[in-house]
């Protein structure tokens, strides 16, 4: 990508799940016998307004905030999904079809025996489970009540 000296970009942090602005302060171009190299300087938005290479910024610069928008909705959605499918296969493995009965005929045997095989190995020999539900919220089930068969 090529940015132009002034030009505000933002850039999406993943560890603390934030978006900051930078601006272009300067763009550097190195050229030897093999290539030529571009890359930028961006001033961060803190009191010393510091600089650095925007190659240092362990993500990916955005143009726009509706483009850091689409990048986020598309990774949630993306997580959300695969929550859901990781649910689906663990409900059919162990309850069969009854919520969803013949609703979702795209399930193979084989991909329901290998979730319930991982799911069994899971449980085997385990008192207590640790359930992530979402949202920061965690659960801990005793199994040593149920049956087991």
């Amino acid at each position: 990508m090529s940015f132009s000296v002034g030009q505000v970009l933002y850039v999406f942090m993943n560890k603390n799940r934030a978006v900051i602005p930078v601006q272009v302060v300067e763009e550097v171009t190195r050229k030897t016998l093999d290539e030529s190299t571009v890359s930028y300087i961006v001033s961060l938005p803190d009191k010393d307004r510091s600089t650095i290479s925007l190659d240092e910024i362990d993500s990916a610069p955005f143009s726009s905030l509706d483009s850091v928008r689409d990048h986020m909705i598309k990774n949630a959605k993306d997580a959300i999904e695969s929550i859901i499918e990781k649910s689906r296969k663990t409900s059919t493995a162990f309850f069969g079809n009854a919520a969803e009965e013949i609703e979702d005929a795209q399930d193979k045997p084989e991909e329901i025996e290998t979730a319930r095989e991982e799911s069994e190995d899971i449980l085997q020999g385990a008192e207590k489970l640790n359930v992530d539900l979402g949202g920061g919220m965690k659960a801990r089930i005793d199994l040593s009540g149920l049956d087991k068969s």
